[in-house]
């Protein structure tokens, strides 16, 4: 199985896709969360924080698509 998020590179994919700012003036902690996907919760300097899930992916980089409906259940 092939994760492409970890705790070297999220904040990195989060300040890409400006998300955050620069990873010098925001970032306080990762920690990775136990759960039947990849999950990182990321807390910034202002105690704000964001979970980022992750499906994992198979070696030919494919997911089964268990969070294309997630939006869905949102209120």
């Amino acid at each position: 199985m092939t994760l492409r998020l970890n705790r070297d590179n999220v904040f990195d994919y989060l300040v890409e896709h400006e998300l955050c700012n620069s990873p010098q003036q925001t970032l306080n902690k990762i920690e990775p969360i136990t759960a039947k996907n990849f999950n990182l919760l990321v807390t910034l300097a202002d105690g704000s924080k964001l979970l980022v899930k992750q499906e994992r992916h198979n070696s030919k980089g494919e997911t089964v698509g268990e969070f294309l409906g997630e939006y869905l259940l949102m209120p």
